[in-house]
């Protein structure tokens, strides 16, 4: 979904033509509006109705981001015709579903959403729906990954490195350092973030290129914005 002025109305077609290919009913797809936000809701339908509970952390790191408290970053349904989608340009789709619960959705993690720990709530809404730790799989989607994502380069770091330093004592496991410029591996934090609560490696799995190549068949924003160009893709999860 690459954007440039003249072509958003393509983009929307295409979209749209997506859709109709998968056979999935744009009015049963639910899109995540992220804000960067570590809160979690659990989304149902009734009657063309959508019906939010939202499972609410205080974040680790304070910043004056519209939404930031109050928003919700990822989003978890139950329902059999619900489909969660999320357009995302660097940060990880953390796509997640139980076959036995019939549980599926997607977290929108990024810099913040790693750093915020955001998928350790996520045990609570397991336990709330009565789906077991052993049945739950996750998919690590396409995103930047450790050798392209330079921190040094990206705004959201400089608003929150000070407290970083300060609030999250093993960040420099994560940190690589090379001609002075440091890359930030979000992937393996999230990797050890789900390990923390019990979820095994056998559980885990991950798209195995990073979308910052330069061969990357989708858009990453951290190295588009270098020319001014615009581009994300789309991730959807839904019961056939």
């Amino acid at each position: 979904m690459l954007r440039v002025s003249k072509n958003h109305v393509q983009v929307h077609k295409n979209r749209l033509l997506f859709l109709k290919k998968t056979k999935i009913n744009i009015n049963n797809l639910f899109i995540i509006h992220s804000s960067h936000s570590p809160n979690i809701e659990v989304i149902n339908s009734k009657n063309n109705t959508y019906l939010k509970e939202t499972y609410k952390q205080y974040p680790i790191l304070e910043t004056d981001l519209d939404h930031y408290y109050t928003g919700a970053d990822g989003a978890i349904t139950f329902s059999p015709k619900l489909s969660i989608g999320l357009i995302s340009g660097d940060c990880v789709p953390l796509i997640i579903w139980d076959n036995i619960s019939g549980m599926h959705g997607i977290l929108h993690i990024g810099l913040l959403g790693t750093l915020n720990n955001m998928v350790q709530i996520l045990p609570q809404i397991f336990k709330r729906y009565n789906v077991k730790l052993k049945n739950v799989n996750f998919y690590i989607g396409p995103s930047i990954t450790q050798k392209n994502y330079n921190i040094n380069n990206s705004s959201m770091w400089s608003l929150v490195a000070n407290q970083v330093r300060n609030k999250i004592p093993d960040i420099n496991e994560y940190i690589k350092i090379k001609n002075k410029i440091e890359y930030f591996n979000m992937q393996k934090m999230i990797i050890d973030q789900l390990s923390s609560f019990g979820i095994k490696k056998a559980q885990i799995q991950q798209y195995e290129f990073c979308i910052g190549d330069k061969n990357s068949i989708f858009f990453s924003h951290h190295i588009l914005k270098q020319t001014g160009e615009k581009g994300n893709f789309l991730s959807i999860i839904g019961k056939k």
